[in-house]
């Protein structure tokens, strides 16, 4: 690159220079005018972000070029000739790479403000802080590479043992890894997502937050359960809101053997439309159903059966079922017994005389 600017003219490469870093100033100030007019055209906004995050190390790249043009003219630049373009070549290396990090920083961060947003899959929102983390790091390892190789520092070797470095760390790290491998299953495979009420091992509650180490649980108690994702892919895992997140509500009760069963029916279906009417945890548009179950040692058992919007609707529609079907066969005279026995006392037979 120096040697092609060499053989130019001192005065136009300066005034080049000069002038793209007060284009890019303009241009950059222009977009951000223009973007908070046209805020919701989202392309002005992405070019705003790499302008705001190459301007600057596009202007110090220049600043570099200029002051090495000028040492040229300098009496001791053949002395130091060699040193002056190690230190600008090193330094031009730098500002390129922050301003490629830079760039791939705010195109992600853009994407996640924008598209992730638009789209219906969460996929998307989950793996952009990942490929944001590793896109970063991997431009400035790959720059700082890239600055070795021209000190003429040999990269070979350092590969090499960062290769067993790595191999290293992994062994070390083997539970991380693990867990970290087991959230990319989670993400991918959406067994569970954001805000899903689930049941893990006895433990309920809703999903608040899957990570790329573990997912987050808070209980009905309000209380927050860290789970690790290699748990979570190994264990048995009830999600009430999918596919859907309707849930059935089955109420077990019994009536005393004396009851009138039509009567009973009836009385528990006029309930139950009642409450569907009235509730708004209720499914609407669908009926409920009502069945004998068997004949228990004390009654006989029959259940109501409908569906809730969702696991904690369930809860709170199972309560108010009871009360109102307890409300109602009391004022029917419906008895439902108390757990009864019948004794038989049979007397002894008189003895023979």
């Amino acid at each position: 690159m120096f040697d092609s600017i060499q053989s130019m003219n001192l005065t136009s490469v300066n005034v080049t220079l000069f002038l793209i870093a007060i284009m890019a100033w303009g241009i950059k100030y222009t977009l951000k005018w223009y973007s908070r007019r046209e805020w919701h055209n989202p392309h002005a906004l992405l070019i705003v972000r790499i302008l705001d995050s190459a301007v600057i190390p596009l202007t110090l790249i220049s600043a570099v070029v200029i002051i090495f043009q000028t040492l040229r003219d300098t009496q001791t630049f053949e002395q130091y000739e060699e040193i002056y373009e190690r230190i600008s070549i090193s330094l031009v290396i730098v500002f390129a790479t922050i301003a490629v990090a830079r760039s791939g920083s705010h195109i992600l961060q853009w994407y996640s403000d924008t598209v992730a947003k638009r789209t219906k899959s969460t996929l998307d929102d989950n793996f952009a802080p990942l490929i944001h983390r590793v896109l970063t790091i991997g431009i400035y390892i790959g720059g700082i590479l890239i600055l070795l190789n021209s000190l003429d520092i040999p990269i070979s070797p350092m590969l090499t043992s960062l290769g067993l470095s790595g191999l290293a760390v992994a062994l070390a790290l083997q539970p991380t890894l693990e867990s970290f491998f087991a959230g990319l299953q989670v993400l991918t495979d959406r067994v569970v997502t954001v805000g899903d009420y689930v049941e893990l091992e006895g433990l309920e509650g809703y999903v608040i937050e899957i990570g790329w180490r573990s997912t987050r649980i808070q209980t009905t108690q309000r209380n927050l359960v860290i789970v690790p994702n290699s748990r979570l892919v190994s264990a048995i895992i009830t999600n009430y809101d999918a596919p859907v997140r309707e849930i059935s509500v089955i109420i077990e009760a019994g009536v005393s053997y004396e009851s009138d069963l039509e009567q009973v029916e009836r009385v528990s279906l006029e309930v139950m439309n009642a409450v569907i009417e009235e509730s708004n945890d209720a499914v609407k548009n669908r009926v409920p159903h009502f069945g004998f179950d068997s004949f228990g040692d004390s009654n006989i058992n029959f259940w109501v059966w409908h569906y809730a919007k969702s696991k904690a609707a369930a809860k709170r529609l199972t309560s108010l079922i009871i009360k109102r079907l307890h409300q109602r066969f009391v004022e029917e005279g419906i008895e439902m017994n108390y757990p009864v026995r019948k004794v038989v006392y049979e007397p002894p037979e008189s003895a023979e005389s």
